[in-house]
């Protein structure tokens, strides 16, 4: 009987683990080996995993975010994102709340470099908005980030 035990605690554990991992089309979430995002859901997946290193590997269109108030933003980023020469496409936000972007309220300590931002349409009565980040409660490094016009 503790063997069976062991042998389901070890399965699901590994289950678990292919789970995670399947959010994204590989890496580990870290420096040497950030997680991989190549469409729209692996991005919007950035937000279970907020302190770890992400770099786009496609252009990104959020087409597929824009029903009722579009897309959700990202809070509490801390992590890291290397658009690596990509852009986010068709961002769009319809909401009454504060704090709304591509990444919400409470992002700190993050770093978000080499990322292009196209067609970002944030309709919104509350304050703090921005395309790419709401508001920052620390230093955020944003480093070759443009829009395209």
């Amino acid at each position: 009987m503790k063997k069976i035990s062991i042998l389901l605690i070890v399965l699901t554990s590994i289950l678990f683990a292919q789970s995670m991992f399947a959010q994204f089309s590989g890496g580990d979430g870290t420096v040497g080996t950030p997680y991989q995002i190549t469409n729209a859901d692996q991005l919007d997946s950035i937000r279970y995993f907020l302190s770890s290193h992400f770099i786009l590997n496609n252009d990104i269109s959020l087409i597929t975010y824009q029903s009722g108030a579009g897309w959700a933003p990202i809070n509490s980023f801390t992590g890291n994102l290397n658009g690596n020469g990509k852009k986010i496409t068709d961002l769009k936000i319809n909401s009454s709340s504060a704090y709304m972007g591509l990444f919400g309220n409470g992002t700190a300590g993050a770093t978000i470099s080499n990322l292009g931002l196209d067609n970002i349409n944030i309709v919104t009565t509350g304050g703090f908005n921005g395309g790419l980040i709401a508001t920052a409660t620390g230093t955020v490094v944003v480093q070759k980030v443009w829009k395209y016009f």
